[in-house]
């Protein structure tokens, strides 16, 4: 190697060994720069100068990330903010910048969101939580504010005397003000201008009471048909041009004209497939559109599922007689091709060819909703079973309702509440009678005796709705289920009507257990819907005494 060589490979080593000693001393630097960006910020909090304290953590954050620093970070702007709310902003961006960081850390999500309940946001409120529960926080205190959330509700401005169950979109209310329509997110800006209303049916039409005229109004508001009944007991779902009406005691069957076709029954269902199901002389029967009775026959099968026949080869057919049929919150008695009906004494499962499903009774029903899991009483205890009649959840409650949306009425020490797939208590008791859950997070519930108001989520997200069912279906995979016959006694609850029981008019008890939740998409041409949108606290229980016990798994309108 030359002399020039050895010169120029001494200059690089001296050159690199410079870059490394510059490198080192720079680290040094910032370490001693972090250091003490750290103490002073210590100082400032001791000091109680919060505001600078977080200011200095965040410098020192940005020199060098830390968990322990952002808690620090997060705690000084915290009693910062506490002293000052002017300071929401700072405190927001540290939250925010904390949680983007460590996503998973339950003291950031939890700031953060509680910051955005603060604005009644509660969209973002939630977004952060999820979103560090998916990220796998497991901290306790966490989980409990997360479902606290999740089950969060407010109550809307308005109150009334009765009302019938959502059908097609609409709630039909009345108060002292008069009757109208509440849409399907319980909030309307629009008075109460009817004198009565009925239940939206098929095509949009529902009967009202205006200006001296009962009518049957379609979805735009075009007159269908006029009717000579000035004052009904109760106005029954509109399908298959038949709508069922109860005057002095007896229901009695119109067309969309307003001709009387045929009567005399003591409750009566919607037209549902040609058929209604009717109750006259205390039993109860299937008519067609005629009003004719309709026999009820199923083939009857052996145990590998064939068609047994005579000696004829003919297949042999048996009669279905039953004691009541259960109707459903969506004003059908046949829902997802099943039928809740009573027959010898105890409730079953029926498909819609009469036959039965699996061994599955009951002393009393509620009607199947959408969730496809419906109430129902043994030995005066309510509980919750699926539609192949497996039992979902044992009975234990005094009262229930079937699942909607995720979440069941229960009735516990005379108030209800509502109960999740899991069976947990999500919303405390505090009512007198409830409802059911609808798509858009809305419940019409019984504030006080005989006073109904809406009470609405907070978190409406389908998917959140169903993810109790998800989680609840993990835990029963692989677990044998039983079905044990049990000698039926007399419910606890007053016995349900059994067809179809009048939906509510002024001043009755049935609108508390009038059930929900048609379910469907708001009609294009929205009818005058009524009260004035706007929230509440969420009612507390009342203090002392004992609140009158509400009916659990009452049927639906006729």
């Amino acid at each position: 190697m030359t002399q020039t060589q050895m010169g120029v490979a001494f200059a690089l080593v001296l050159i690199t060994g410079m870059g490394w000693y510059s490198k080192i001393s720079d680290q040094q630097r910032q370490v001693k720069r972090y250091q003490q960006e750290v103490a002073e910020a210590a100082d400032f909090e001791k000091r109680g100068l919060y505001q600078k304290a977080g200011e200095n953590y965040k410098e020192a954050l940005g020199i060098k990330k830390e968990e322990a620093i952002y808690e620090k970070m997060m705690d000084a702007y915290e009693k910062a903010y506490e002293e000052k709310e002017d300071r929401y902003k700072e405190y927001m961006e540290a939250a925010e910048m904390a949680q983007a960081a460590y996503p998973e850390n339950p003291h950031f999500a939890l700031a953060i969101s509680r910051l955005y309940i603060q604005k009644n946001d509660y969209a973002n409120a939630f977004y952060f939580l999820d979103k560090a529960k998916k990220a796998g926080s497991k901290d306790k205190t966490f989980q409990k504010e997360y479902r606290k959330m999740l089950y969060s509700f407010k109550t809307l401005y308005g109150d009334y005397n009765s009302y019938y169950p959502l059908s097609n979109g609409f709630y039909g209310v009345k108060n002292k003000e008069g009757a109208g329509y509440i849409p399907a997110d319980g909030e309307s800006s629009n008075s109460l201008k009817q004198e009565f209303v009925g239940p939206i049916g098929e095509k949009g039409y529902r009967l009202l009471r205006k200006d001296g005229k009962t009518i049957l109004m379609d979805k735009n508001e075009v007159t269908q048909g006029v009717f000579s009944n000035k004052n009904p007991e109760d106005i029954g779902y509109y399908a298959e041009d038949r709508i069922p009406i109860k005057e002095e005691g007896e229901y009695s069957y119109y067309n969309a004209l307003g001709d009387r076709l045929f009567g005399g029954f003591s409750e009566a269902s919607r037209f549902q497939k040609g058929k209604a199901v009717v109750k006259k002389a205390k039993r109860v029967f299937f008519i067609d559109a005629e009003g004719k009775e309709v026999e009820l026959k199923y083939t009857v099968k052996d145990e590998k599922g064939k068609a047994k026949k005579d000696e004829n080869g003919k297949k042999i057919e048996k009669e279905r007689k039953f004691e009541a049929v259960q109707i459903n919150p969506d004003y059908s008695f046949i829902a997802q091709g099943c039928i809740l009906a009573k027959e010898d004494g105890a409730y079953h499962i029926y498909n819609e060819n009469w036959e039965q499903i699996s061994d599955f009774s009951a002393e009393e029903v509620d009607g199947i909703g959408k969730d496809g899991i419906f109430a129902f009483s043994k030995k005066g205890k309510w509980g919750f079973a699926n539609l192949k009649g497996e039992v979902v959840l044992e009975p234990k409650y005094k009262a229930a309702k079937s699942f909607s949306e995720g979440l069941a009425g229960v009735m516990e020490d005379d108030y209800w509440g509502f109960i999740n797939l899991k069976g947990e208590m999500v919303i405390t008791p505090q009512f007198f009678g409830v409802d059911y859950f609808n798509k858009k997070g809305v419940c019409i519930v019984e504030t006080t005796p005989e006073v109904y108001q809406f009470i609405k989520r907070n978190i409406v997200k389908k998917e959140i709705f169903t993810e109790d069912s998800k989680d609840a279906s993990k835990e029963e995979k692989g677990k044998e289920k039983e079905t044990k016959p049990e000698e039926t006694t007399e419910a606890e609850t007053e016995p349900m009507t059994e067809a179809a029981t009048e939906a509510p008019t002024e001043g009755t008890e049935a609108a508390s257990e009038a059930p929900a939740e048609g379910g469907e998409a708001a009609q294009e041409a929205a009818p005058e819907a009524p009260a004035e949108g706007g929230e509440t606290a969420a009612p507390a229980p009342p203090e002392g005494g004992e609140a009158p016990p509400a009916e659990g798994g009452a049927p639906a309108a006729g």
